[in-house]
């Protein structure tokens, strides 16, 4: 088998849509393509922030009879409304690009053909991808379980949901959006590199940031680029986001990307000495295992047929 990387219909559907500077076409292109995703990611980011913040504030409010805004922040269910939240970003991203692109939601990837069966498979190689991972470090030593007590699998329930919406907010913006933005006066390995790079920034601000995470990020987002690519929709990429997450978190206990863990049903433990691999402070995607699963993964999305390779056959 050799290796493609064909545009896919909804890229090819967005290349007639306008964009800021229409005249500029090219590598040229890139920069107000960038200049436009950091104004969308931020006025976007503050929409889902304030709203997160006072839908959760609503909720705890009605729920205790009122409260402090710390009252607020420390309450257990805090994190997973703020996740929840995060679909209007989804919808912000939609709205913002219908208006200044003129794009629908299906050149974002909202494609409706193979989309629960994608997104089931995504879910199934979000998971198996991160406990391969978790698997390379338990078989080093460099990680340790033990199963959590007092599980509090309702709250872990409501976790899973809001990571349904966070993993889908991240697709959308960096892939669904951003990718595709690029794409439409370039070509995809511009749009994959560039859109990949632009999520691992997303994460510059997160707590035990370094050289060897930024690079496990890009690779994660060039990952989810190839697939998002090779099944033309956002489906697959979004459920092996939020599974990757929920899975880190709310499964094994993991630091997700240097944030919190949340409830769980395992503990995990690090070997100090063995960070290369594990990721520290960081969490496994700080380490050397994720580096090695995500390229493998990479290697297999290039080598298996997309749905325009399959149509150029």
């Amino acid at each position: 088998m050799k290796i493609t990387l064909n545009r896919p219909s909804i890229i090819k559907e967005a290349e007639g849509s306008r964009c800021i500077l229409k005249k500029v076409n090219g590598p040229l292109s890139i920069i107000p393509e960038c200049i436009l995703f950091f104004i969308v990611l931020i006025l976007t980011s503050i929409v889902y922030g304030l709203g997160g913040d006072f839908i959760a504030g609503i909720l705890y409010g009605i729920t205790h009879g009122g409260g402090t805004v710390n009252d607020v922040y420390n309450w257990d269910y805090y994190t997973p409304i703020t996740l929840m939240s995060e679909v209007l970003w989804t919808l912000s991203v939609l709205l913002v690009a219908y208006i200044w692109q003129k794009r629908t939601p299906r050149t974002h990837g909202f494609v409706k053909k193979n989309a629960v069966r994608d997104y089931a498979i995504g879910l199934v190689a979000g998971f198996a991808m991160f406990s391969a991972a978790v698997g390379i470090c338990v078989a080093t030593g460099a990680l340790s379980l033990k199963a959590a007590s007092n599980v509090n699998y309702s709250l872990i329930g409501i976790f899973a949901i809001g990571w349904f919406f966070q993993g889908m907010a991240e697709e959308v913006i960096c892939r669904g959006f951003f990718l595709v933005s690029l794409a439409r006066k370039n070509n995809l390995v511009i749009a994959v590199l560039g859109n990949s790079l632009a999520f691992a920034a997303l994460h510059l601000a997160n707590p035990g940031i370094g050289a060897l995470p930024l690079v496990n990020l890009t690779l994660f987002g060039i990952c989810a680029s190839v697939y998002f690519i090779k099944t033309g929709n956002i489906w697959l990429v979004s459920a092996m986001h939020s599974i990757w997450n929920a899975v880190q978190g709310n499964f094994y206990g993991i630091l997700v990307s240097g944030g919190f863990t949340g409830p769980t049903i395992f503990n995990s433990t690090i070997d100090t000495g063995k960070t290369l691999i594990n990721g520290g402070d960081f969490g496994l995607e700080g380490g050397l295992a994720v580096s090695i699963v995500l390229v493998i993964t990479i290697l297999i999305g290039l080598l298996i047929p997309g749905i325009e390779d399959k149509k150029a056959e």
